[in-house]
């Protein structure tokens, strides 16, 4: 369902994903002066209410970037080897692009 909004010029629900009882993720496309981003943000609702507001945890990603920060997750995804405290290593290449250690 396409949307004007405060902000965005057009903005589309992709789709929502629960997160808790007061709390859900949140996918839109949005456009704004003619570029196109994919917003994921967290939206939270009073305990008592049924609507949900946006908060302002998330991030807005430029429709150019969208494949990098796919690759970027199906290699947290798919990532086995933790470090010894249990998370996972990160590092930076040269050109940009994250690498697991």
């Amino acid at each position: 369902m396409d949307q004007e909004s405060g902000f965005w010029d057009r903005e589309t629900v992709v789709g929502t994903i629960e997160k808790n009882a007061t709390e859900r993720i949140a996918v839109r496309r949005v456009e704004r002066r003619g570029r196109a981003y994919v917003d994921i943000r967290i939206e939270w609702r009073r305990q008592d209410g049924e609507e949900f507001f946006p908060s302002k945890k998330g991030v807005v990603i430029p429709e150019e970037a969208l494949d990098d920060v796919l690759a970027l997750l199906e290699s947290a995804r798919d990532e086995k080897a933790p470090r010894r405290d249990g998370r996972r290593r990160h590092t930076e290449t040269g050109d940009g692009a994250a690498s697991s250690e």
